[in-house]
C-alpha cells in the first residue's frame, strides 16, 4: 500500500532521505542499480589524505550544505525560468531538475548523480 502524501505549509513533501552511505547503497540496490555503484562518506573537501581514502573513479559527489542567507539569495535567482532547451545527446551539458517537493534533497541529489554519471 502506498504511503499517503505529506503536506507542509500546503506543499507536498517527501520522507527525508538520510544522506549516508548505508542508506544510499540500500536504496540503489532496491532500485535495481548496478552493484558497482557504491556510496562513501567524504570527511573533507580539502585534505588530500582523506580524499585518498575514497576508491576511484568517482562519478559524483553529494554534499550537505547549510542554506545561508547569501546562498539562498543566489539560489532564488537561479529559479528564473530558463529558455526552452532543445539539445540532446551524450555530449550535452549536465542534466538538472529543479526540486519542487519538500524534503526531497537526497532523492533529487541521487537522481542527479545517476542521470549525469558515466551511463548518461
Amino acid at each position: 500500500m502506498p504511503i499517503p502524501a505529506t503536506f507542509h505549509n500546503g506543499k507536498k513533501t517527501f520522507t527525508v532521505l538520510e544522506n549516508n552511505p548505508e542508506v544510499m547503497n540500500a536504496l540503489a540496490k532496491k532500485l535495481g542499480l548496478s552493484s558497482d555503484l557504491v556510496f562513501y562518506d567524504v570527511y573533507s573537501l580539502t585534505d588530500p589524505g582523506l580524499w585518498s581514502m575514497i576508491p576511484r573513479p568517482v562519478h559524483a559527489l553529494l554534499v550537505i550544505l547549510p542554506l545561508t542567507p547569501s546562498w539562498n539569495t543566489s539560489r532564488l535567482a537561479e529559479d528564473t525560468p530558463p529558455s526552452v532547451y532543445e539539445g540532446s545527446g551524450r555530449d550535452e551539458p549536465v542534466i538538472w531538475f529543479k526540486q519542487t517537493i519538500g524534503h526531497a534533497c537526497g532523492s533529487i541529489g541521487l537522481l542527479h548523480c545517476l542521470i549525469n554519471g558515466p551511463t548518461k
